[in-house]
């Protein structure tokens, strides 16, 4: 069991009217961050000396970027780390954070995989830029897991929202440097609507901009190795086992089966054929244990122990 820490960028923008940049003027107070080191499998990083700007109302949207776990891992994400400019009244009384599966290279599902209300565990003022004070959110969550089984990495998507923060001046820091862990445009989108559109663009007095490149968040937990049941249980059910003439294959959403072999416990190969796709014939072979080796179109296979009565 490894404790790592994920320090992911969100870069991105938004289409909302009245959504506002903020921008730190040259002789701003720097404030210095620390670094973070990257760690095998499930971290990326991009990191920055300074705070250069923000983007916000963070009260009024939803503000999402992916970041992947690696196949065959399980991400236990148990802490997560934001800064938010705001000035002297402003206050954050909790901050609602949602995860999402990848509905496309480019934008979240409209599924919310899980979704807190936290209240922070911390919140400290590094300093100042502009007037602003520059508060660090530790939001300590319910363990949330997220598993890498698709054959390759698996793509998830965390978003923040803090809709019951006591005034409207509340900017996500960003950082103007261009993100090197990740291409995928960060979006936004109403966060009091959740089948609103994910948007990349904001639009400003009949002007289209871009927000600048990268947003810090830290998010913090275990990975650990994915069990082959667990690995299983992600791609297909089998039922039952043990088996007396016939076993049903039942395929998760989204996963197709290609091919399926048994597996003596000398190795010898079997292919098995299906009466109806998901139903297979295993009556003509003899009593004992069989390695069942099931491929998908995920280009995973998977094996599973049954026994034949």
């Amino acid at each position: 069991m490894k404790i790592i820490t994920l320090l992911i960028t969100l870069i991105g923008t938004s289409a909302f009217a009245q959504t506002e940049a903020f921008s730190l003027p040259e002789n701003a107070t720097p404030i210095t961050t620390a670094a973070y080191t990257p760690l095998s499998p499930c971290t990326m990083s991009e990191t920055d000396d300074t705070v250069d700007t923000g983007f916000g109302h963070t009260d009024t949207y939803e503000v999402a970027d992916n970041f992947v776990v690696a196949d065959g891992e399980s991400f236990s994400v148990e802490k997560i780390t934001v800064r938010i400019l705001v000035n002297a009244i402003t206050s954050i009384p909790d901050v609602t954070v949602r995860f999402y599966e990848m509905a496309d290279p480019d934008f979240p599902s409209q599924t919310i995989l899980s979704e807190q209300v936290v209240t922070p565990s911390s919140q400290n003022v590094l300093g100042t830029a502009s007037g602003l004070n520059i508060l660090e959110l530790e939001l300590d969550i319910t363990p949330t897991t997220l598993d890498g089984v698709n054959g390759s990495e698996t793509t998830y998507w965390v978003s923040i929202y803090t809709p019951n923060s006591s005034s409207n001046v509340n900017y996500i820091e960003t950082i103007l440097d261009g993100e090197t862990s990740d291409t995928t445009l960060a979006k936004f989108r109403n966060g009091n609507d959740q089948n609103d559109d994910w948007e990349s663009s904001y639009l400003v007095t009949d002007i289209m901009y871009n927000m600048d490149p990268a947003l810090r968040i830290i998010i913090e937990g275990e990975c650990t190795a994915l069990s082959i049941e667990d690995r299983t249980l992600q791609y297909f059910s089998i039922y039952p086992n043990p088996i007396d003439a016939f076993f049903t294959l039942n395929p998760k959403q989204g996963v197709t089966i290609k091919d399926v072999v048994l597996y003596d416990m000398h190795g010898k190969a079997t292919k098995v054929s299906s009466v109806d796709n998901k139903t297979f014939d295993v009556s003509f072979l003899s009593s004992g244990i069989y390695l069942l080796s099931v491929t998908t179109d995920h280009n995973t296979t998977v094996t599973k122990k049954i026994v034949k009565h």
